[in-house]
């Protein structure tokens, strides 16, 4: 059953995902048109889906689910800021509203009420790639990590390797 549907993603074989907004469950229909529950206890707002078919997705942190329901912690560090240059599972966010994934495997997180968005490299350390904390917009034409963020949110992957931000505010690409 589904009520209020609200993150969608695709993986490589063309199963859907489904995160519903009043159900905490990740939902999968396979390609034959057949659903069933692959994770459960999470209202996750956003998802994407990597090369290996593992779902990325946020529910106050960020999260992998491998393509059999396991689901670890990428992100969980506490509610809050910190951790930048430190191990991603140490850092603390401050209700992170979406994830992004990149051609390499770097994973970006609006880190919304911190300002910011931050990047998960390969060797799973965090750090901050724009933001300040101040919640405005500001900084054109200048460093990313002084710019100001309006609390930014998911936004989707235009091509490989491109995205396009948004705030409450503003877009930037």
């Amino acid at each position: 059953m589904l009520e209020f549907p609200l993150a969608v993603a695709v993986d490589s074989s063309g199963n859907v995902y489904i995160a519903d907004q009043n159900i905490p469950e990740i939902r999968k229909v396979t390609r034959d048109g057949m659903i069933n529950t692959l994770v459960s206890g999470y209202y996750a707002s956003s998802m994407q889906v990597d090369a290996a078919d593992n779902i990325y997705f946020v529910f106050n942190s960020v999260f992998k689910a491998s393509p059999d329901g396991k689901v670890t912690t990428i992100v969980g560090g506490g509610y809050g800021f910190g951790g930048d240059n430190g191990p991603a599972t140490a850092a603390q966010v401050n209700n992170p509203s979406g994830v992004a994934l990149d051609g390499a495997g770097n994973i970006y997180i609006a880190d919304t009420d911190n300002c910011r968005v931050r990047e998960i490299t390969l060797d799973g350390k965090i750090k901050t790639i724009a933001g300040n904390a101040t919640c405005a917009t500001a900084g054109d034409n200048g460093p990313a990590t002084s710019a100001q963020l309006n609390y930014p949110v998911p936004s989707p992957l235009t091509a490989p390797g491109t995205s396009i931000s948004a705030s409450s505010t503003a877009f930037a690409k």
